[in-house]
């Protein structure tokens, strides 16, 4: 995912993106992994975080997926 455009000013750096799978943290995840962070993508759809994840590995980016339920306080704590 890294491009002669893009810095790795997040190179080493760790994400959790809370509602990754799609909108705004789809993007947020995407553009994290371009600046050379490994992204978790916390999202209650699975099958939609797992294929984030593919797009940005696909890409030479780091990714990984977490099935979470957020509205559980108990699984939120658990994932942070």
């Amino acid at each position: 995912m890294q491009t002669e455009s893009r810095s790795n000013r997040l190179a080493g750096k760790k994400i959790l993106i809370t509602a990754g799978a799609s909108g705004m943290g789809r993007a947020g995840a995407e553009l994290f992994a371009e600046h050379g962070a490994s992204v978790c993508i916390a999202d209650y759809n699975e099958s939609a975080a797992k294929e984030v994840v593919e797009i940005i590995n696909g890409k030479g980016g780091r990714a990984y997926s977490l099935f979470a339920d957020l509205t559980d306080m108990d699984t939120s704590r658990r994932i942070v």
